[in-house]
């Protein structure tokens, strides 16, 4: 196998190309470039940002993977059969991979139970990072899926050391999600310091009664994770979410890793963030995990409020009023195939 940097002045061209290829091919080459991240996630260039150029006989294609760093240029064909049988005995049983989706409604919450989830996390207002969905939403979603629910309490977006008011907010939430037949509660309570709130935390545990208690990605800001790690388990939680503490799972997957090795079966670890078709296969190699958590969406429309385009009810955020994100099904679909390979 031999790589070659490209110099970064071919940067722009290779960001077209990948694009065409991506949009004309790419459904036919993502297992390949799934399997080539899978195999190739410590060479030079490929923590981060990588776009890959596979050569075969007698044509070039490009398949833009992430953000254009450095060009790693690799060859296919021959060379990809003889690391065939090395990579299949070092990748792990995906078909054993729960698939836990964030969703924002009853409808994504059926997308995902069509698509093959196996859990939802059900939330309202993922734009603003997801908070306390209604108990009209839960209960909807109760009678229309199957699946596990567990229901995101989160009752303001920004950080997670809240005041009083909002910590009782917060346990009567959730409450009447548990009441409402919630398989589980999603939370994170941290205090001013960025350390684990331990006795507001075990307050909501206690809540749970056995339930299923998840520490959310509050989790990726805690000033020191081992040790914050070793509290939640102390505490009884069933698992935290987590990216390593990095903008991804692909970036943090050292770190989940770790994690994973700490908690020794103690409590689950469920990686989280960016996690989709093209980084999930890696992920899973690199973390050894036996789950992820994915929002896979797409934009729906609603027309009603084109008539005033100057009117916006977002505040700061300047979404335009005639879309709004849900649950991409045939996402979840394919993700879930590529799980089950």
């Amino acid at each position: 196998m031999r790589f070659h940097e490209v110099p970064s002045t071919r940067a722009p061209f290779g960001s077209i190309l990948g694009n065409w290829y991506l949009r004309r091919y790419a459904p036919a080459r993502e297992k390949a470039a799934g399997e080539f991240a899978a195999r190739h996630q410590n060479c030079p260039g490929m923590e981060k940002y990588f776009t890959l150029i596979c050569v075969q006989p007698g044509r070039w294609c490009s398949i833009l993977l992430a953000q254009l760093r450095p060009l790693v240029v690799i060859k296919t064909g021959d060379e990809r059969e003889m690391n065939s049988n090395s990579s299949k005995a070092r990748s792990p049983d995906m078909r054993a991979i729960q698939l836990e989706i964030c969703t924002a409604s009853v409808e994504d919450c059926v997308k995902a139970e069509r698509g093959g989830a196996d859990r939802v996390e059900l939330n309202c207002a993922l734009m603003l990072g997801g908070l306390t969905p209604t108990l009209g939403a839960l209960r909807e979603a109760r009678a229309a899926v199957r699946l596990p629910i567990i229901a995101m309490i989160r009752p303001r977006p920004a950080g997670f050391c809240y005041s009083p008011a909002e910590f009782a907010v917060m346990q009567r939430d959730a409450e009447a999600a548990l009441s409402e037949k919630a398989d589980g509660i999603a939370f994170g309570i941290l205090t001013a310091a960025g350390a684990v709130d331990v006795k507001r935390c075990r307050q909501m545990v206690k809540l749970t009664a056995g339930r299923q208690a998840v520490f959310h990605r509050a989790f990726d800001v805690v000033r020191d994770p081992l040790r914050a790690l070793e509290q939640l388990i102390d505490l009884g939680l069933t698992r935290v979410m987590t990216s390593g503490q990095e903008a991804s799972a692909y970036n943090g997957a050292a770190n989940i890793a770790a994690y994973i090795r700490q908690a020794a079966g103690r409590i689950e670890i469920l990686p989280a963030g960016g996690i989709n078709r093209f980084t999930v296969a890696d992920v899973i190699r690199r973390t050894s995990c036996n789950q992820v958590h994915a929002s896979l969406s797409t934009t729906g429309k609603d027309s009603s409020a084109s008539g005033r385009p100057q009117v916006s009810f977002g505040g700061a955020v300047k979404q335009s009023e005639e879309q709004f994100t849900v649950t991409d099904a045939q996402a979840v679909r394919r993700l879930r195939d590529l799980l089950a390979e």
